[in-house]
């Protein structure tokens, strides 16, 4: 980037520029090249780009920049990073004054990413060495953007616990200081990780997926695009979610109906046999305890929730007396993303699933199932080893 002449944060003038600076940009179809273009224009002019020690920002800057969160975001519905608002830019190193430590980029929680120029163009000068300032600290802020409680993205924050199932023997081996293919900063806590997973992931794809299949699967899943280098494809969470179905799979644990919550309904019904024997059947009292006793046991019913194993998904089905089996949902195993039993009586337990959707929607159930001790403990031992974030 030596051009003595700035260019304007336009269609035309970014498509030339990218193709000659940004190769990532050159990666992609033509209709994600105009999404990304369009995307990079409307986050410049949505941040505050301040110099600091007299850096020179021209447009340039704000493009390249820009360019990196947006490379990060592209596969995301809500790619704005709206809580980080400021951008600021030194020339070099700079020194954090409160704690004294001399630093290459910074996210902030108080609403700022701080970025050394020449590492940030250094990250990108490499493409293969996995150190890439801007991708490592937009990740911090599309991270933190959500735990700020900002309008966020909903799959990247709703299948983060899903995806630090598949992370999470991986970060603990970096963690205790075994070899890894991630360096070794990723081991400090797992935002950190995240980040230098990321650089992983853009920089060196190749590797991560013959190493790592199923965890590079579940970071292409998160971001919803993949690249190799050459080409990168996005909108691609359920091609990824076919492939990881083909290794996973649990036994067939004998898993047996629960039984619904339908006290409340027959305490109602108690109360109106015992209205009709005191005030009489057609009692005003009685017929309307009667008719809460139905509502609520039709309510119950028709809420109800139970579920079998069957290979690599799990069978939903819905109803238990007059609407047993009016509905089925068949849910995959990359697609469960928690799960957490609550005792019951005896070995009856209710279950909350958490799940999603291709189409990024995420959804909650309560099913009643009952399992012995020992079919549970095994049950759950399976989940976690299929990637399921168990509670």
């Amino acid at each position: 980037m030596n051009d003595l002449k700035d260019i304007s944060l336009n269609a035309q003038e970014l498509d030339v520029f990218l193709a000659k600076y940004f190769s990532y940009y050159r990666t992609l179809s033509y209709h994600w090249k105009s999404v990304f273009v369009d995307r990079i224009i409307k986050f410049a002019n949505s941040k505050w780009f301040v110099s600091q020690k007299g850096f020179e920002i021209n447009n340039q800057v704000k493009a390249i920049i820009s360019a990196s969160a947006v490379q990060l975001t592209l596969g995301l519905e809500n790619w704005r990073i709206g809580y980080f608002e400021t951008i600021i830019l030194f020339s070099s190193d700079f020194k954090n004054e409160i704690s004294g430590l001399k630093l290459k980029g910074e996210t902030n929680l108080n609403g700022f990413v701080s970025f050394s120029w020449k590492s940030f163009i250094d990250g990108y000068k490499i493409p293969n060495d996995n150190l890439n300032l801007g991708l490592h600290e937009f990740t911090h802020a599309l991270r933190f953007n959500g735990v700020r409680g900002h309008e966020t993205d909903e799959f990247f924050d709703g299948y983060f616990p899903k995806w630090f199932s598949y992370a999470n023997e991986e970060f603990k081996k970096l963690k205790g200081g075994a070899k890894s293919i991630f360096r070794k900063y990723g081991g400090t806590n797992i935002n950190e990780f995240l980040s230098v997973v990321v650089e992983h992931f853009f920089e060196s794809p190749k590797e991560f997926q013959t190493e790592l299949p199923l965890f590079y699967s579940a970071t292409a899943v998160m971001l919803n695009q993949k690249t190799n280098g050459t080409e990168t494809k996005v909108n691609i969470r359920e091609e990824e979610i076919l492939i990881q179905s083909r290794d996973l799979k649990l036994s067939p644990t004998v898993i047996k109906k629960g039984l619904p919550l339908f006290g409340p309904a027959f305490i109602c019904l108690a109360v109106s046999l015992f209205t009709a024997y005191s005030a009489g059947v057609f009692s005003f009292p009685a017929l309307f305890t009667f008719v809460v006793f139905v509502l609520a046991f039709f309510r119950e019913d028709f809420l109800y929730r139970s579920f079998t194993i069957e290979g690599n998904e799990l069978l939903l089905s819905k109803g238990f007396f007059l609407f047993k089996h009016h509905a089925f949902q068949n849910i995959s195993l990359p697609q469960l993303v928690k799960i957490e039993f609550f005792n019951g009586e005896g070995n009856d337990h209710s279950v909350s699933l958490t799940f999603f959707e291709t189409d990024g929607s995420f959804y909650e159930e309560t099913a009643y199932v009952k399992l012995e001790e020992g079919e549970r403990n095994q049950f759950l031992k399976e989940l976690q080893d299929a990637y399921v974030w168990v509670k």
